[in-house]
């Protein structure tokens, strides 16, 4: 192999490591905001959308009654604005739902806090979870301002 060829060989692989090395990498975010309805808004890759997310969720026993409470927060820059049925926090016991609440008005603005209560009888190895979920055709309804751009945040289990 002439010096030259092997020098260019040497400099292409060093310049693609480089090039690749300098992309950002981006995790956890929803596909269908990318190639859907927010496509034009580079926000919603970075970060400036609508994330209703959970923030806190407590399983207490007192006495012989528990009492859980799931805390939402809209950690995203804009307001989550949707139709009405199209978002609801839903709190399971053992598989089944006990409790659960849309967002009032269908909306929860940027920054603002929601919870949802629970309360009953103790009973020993309970299995908890807390999921905001949203309506199959949410992304693709043509309403951006309820494009949760981060699902990874809509769950916790106790």
């Amino acid at each position: 192999m002439k010096k030259s060829t092997f020098c260019l060989v040497v400099f292409a692989c060093l310049f693609a490591t480089i090039a690749q090395a300098q992309f950002p990498r981006v995790t956890k975010v929803n596909p269908r905001i990318i190639n859907g309805p927010g496509i034009n808004n580079p926000g919603n890759i970075l970060g400036g959308c609508e994330d209703p997310a959970i923030v806190d969720f407590k399983v207490d026993r007192i006495g012989g009654n528990v009492r859980a409470q799931v805390v939402v927060k809209n950690i995203g820059f804009h307001h989550f604005i949707s139709g009405p049925n199209q978002q609801q926090i839903q709190i399971y016991r053992n598989g089944a739902m006990v409790a659960s609440r849309s967002f009032p008005g269908n909306r929860l603005n940027a920054g603002a806090v929601l919870t949802l209560d629970y309360s009953g009888v103790f009973a020993a190895n309970t299995q908890w979870k807390a999921f905001i979920v949203y309506d199959p055709d949410i992304y693709i309804d043509g309403n951006t301002q309820n494009d949760d751009c981060n699902q990874g945040n809509n769950t916790q289990i106790r």
